[in-house]
């Protein structure tokens, strides 16, 4: 079958989506095409040229004409489906969060299938556009169950603080501050700030300037920029820490607590959807209680606590055995949710 990939990716995680899924798609013997600027693939993955990529220079639907399955993994036209159904297309797109507007309803409603990778995005879906060609397929991020973590005792816990581009200026700065914080607290933690290059502001960038010059010492304190990393590169780092510091306030999928687990590496987030979807609390990662609000269109967003998931972090940071437990358990669940992904999407291509 020929599969097309249409968008134009303006998230780093959507391009990630999709790669996951064209890989899926192409162990199962299909044609893969993107219809993409290439700048946006390689960003993210070295990976892109084994795929046919057309450019956006050509015609769309010259383009879509040869695809028998075209798959949306960001926000879309709806005028895009239109013509694909317009060429007997079948068309997929994936139901996420940032896409819930009155804009695109008429594209979801008319797409053969909505695939939403969490409950929580199923039920904003169906309640907010009414859609009722959608359902759940839980999200995967591909990665081999690996635990790279040494066995032997060690002296420094080392940490990851992963921000990007999506999450708010708001978010940023509470974290750049926690890790200051947390340095303080604990002269035994090693932490590294994984950030994307539009993830700050002024002030943001201050906090992190300040932070440098007050632990100087690269082993305590370093800082990576993400655009320099290809999304393997990412994935790799997550291993190469104990603990992954992710106080999110809204998330759509949940990959950065995903692939943190596939690498061995448990998370500390809030406890609200879709992490509480697949985090065993206390086994394979912690969750910290929080208030939930929503917006208009009913998506559950994090009324954040600071003081409170600091002082969650600190405890747990101050107790290697149970940091120790928590990266020994963290392929619960990952084994039966990609039996489902892979079962989930291959219903869907049989029905093509």
């Amino acid at each position: 079958m020929r599969i097309g990939f249409a968008s134009y990716y303006r998230k780093h995680e959507n391009v990630a989506l999709a790669f996951r899924l064209a890989d899926f798609f192409q162990r199962e013997g299909h044609d893969i095409s993107f219809y993409s600027p290439l700048d946006r693939l390689y960003r993210v993955s070295p990976r892109w040229d084994r795929y046919a990529v057309c450019q956006d220079k050509v015609p769309y639907e010259g383009w879509l004409k040869q695809q028998q399955l075209v798959v949306w993994t960001e926000m879309f036209d709806p005028l895009y489906i239109s013509v694909a159904i317009r060429h007997s297309v079948r068309t997929v797109a994936l139901g996420l969060w940032d896409s819930i507007t009155d804009h695109f309803r008429q594209g979801y409603q008319a797409a053969d299938h909505v695939v939403c990778p969490s409950d929580a995005s199923l039920e904003v879906l169906r309640r907010s556009l009414g859609l009722s060609n959608a359902r759940m397929i839980p999200w995967d991020p591909g990665l081999p169950f690996t635990r790279s973590h040494s066995s032997r005792k060690k002296t420094r816990t080392n940490v990851l603080f992963p921000l990007h581009g999506d999450q708010t200026n708001r978010v940023n700065f509470k974290t750049t501050s926690l890790i200051t914080e947390v340095l303080r607290a604990c002269p035994w933690v090693s932490a590294t700030l994984l950030y994307s290059s539009n993830s700050f502001n002024a002030r943001t960038f201050k906090e992190i300037k300040e932070t440098r010059k007050e632990f100087p010492a690269h082993h305590r304190f370093s800082v990576q920029v993400d655009t320099r990393f290809t999304r393997e590169d990412v994935q790799m780092q997550y291993g190469l820490h104990d603990l992954v510091i992710w106080p999110s306030e809204i998330e759509g999928v949940g990959s950065i607590g995903l692939e943190a687990l596939s690498m061995g590496t448990p998370f500390l987030a809030y406890q609200a959807a879709p992490m509480s979807e697949f985090v065993h609390d206390g086994k394979n990662s912690v969750l910290v209680p929080c208030d939930i609000s929503y917006t208009p269109a009913g998506v559950p967003w994090v009324s954040a606590r600071p003081s409170q998931f600091q002082e969650v972090l600190l405890h747990l940071l101050d107790d290697r055995e149970r940091l120790t437990y928590l990266q020994s358990q963290t392929g619960l669940g990952l084994h039966e949710r990609r039996r489902e992904f892979v079962s989930g999407w291959k219903e869907i291509l049989n029905s093509v």
